[in-house]
């Protein structure tokens, strides 16, 4: 399926603002979009506390995370 078949409804084009905003906030952060998402998802298996979102923030994971 083509990132823009979610144009077609209102919600889809929230939601794909909302996921080419992640990825180019980690570009800008000089984090690899791919890791960045995945480390996110995994602290969410994890059970991170939505309390403590900025920990999630791109600008706030380890420097293993960067892009070389």
């Amino acid at each position: 399926m083509k990132p823009s078949a979610f144009l077609f409804a209102k919600r889809g084009t929230y939601r794909w603002a909302s996921a080419a905003s992640l990825v180019e906030t980690a570009k800008l952060s000089q984090v690899a979009p791919y890791i960045y998402i995945a480390d996110v998802l995994q602290r969410m298996v994890d059970g991170h506390l939505a309390k403590r979102l900025e920990e999630t923030l791109p600008w706030n994971l380890t420097p293993r995370h960067a892009v070389n």
